[in-house]
């Protein structure tokens, strides 16, 4: 007698094949955990961490340009900064050089 699937093991045993048969690369793990927990993603966006929207638009602010940060894993993550022409590039350069002299 086969033991009741829990749910998703469906989803586990496609995506496996699928890496058996070469379809998928082991490489791939982000593409295979969204197969096979998608709630996942949606709860890491719901726990969106407040202070760092906060920082954001702090730094936004003072800066003048919108500012996204994003976590990445072991407290590594980017800082975009978004400028819109080189004149405006040149100008938030000139800023992060001030204050660096400052």
């Amino acid at each position: 007698m086969r033991a009741p699937s829990r749910p998703g093991r469906r989803k586990q045993e496609a995506v496996a094949k699928r890496v058996a048969a070469g379809a998928l690369r082991a490489a791939d793990g982000d593409l295979v955990n969204s197969i096979v927990h998608p709630a996942a993603k949606a709860k890491r966006k719901f726990n969106f961490d407040r202070d760092v929207a906060r920082l954001e638009e702090e730094l936004s602010e003072e800066i003048g340009t919108t500012i996204q940060i994003k976590p990445g894993r072991k407290g590594a993550g980017k800082l975009i900064v978004t400028y819109s022409s080189a004149d405006h590039l040149d100008d938030l350069l000139s800023r992060f050089r001030r204050k660096r002299l400052s």
